[in-house]
């Protein structure tokens, strides 16, 4: 999965942002899902929707009551 390009896009990748979300693709590719930021506002119920999927990554920003 780790091929040869995507190792040398995480080399060159500027933040660890970058990184993660080149990995993060690098998954959703290989495997299929859904990923979302927690700090989305959605507007209608969506879990059902996505409880289709083998795979969903989830990202919250840390939080001042919550463990990062």
């Amino acid at each position: 999965m780790l091929d040869g390009r995507l190792m040398a896009a995480i080399s060159v990748a500027r933040f660890p942002t970058m990184k993660s979300n080149l990995i993060r693709l690098a998954l959703l590719i290989r495997f299929g899902g859904f990923w979302s930021d927690l700090k989305n506002v959605v507007d209608r119920p969506f879990l059902e929707e996505i409880s289709q999927y083998d795979l969903v990554l989830v990202e919250h920003q840390p939080m001042p009551n919550l463990p990062p």
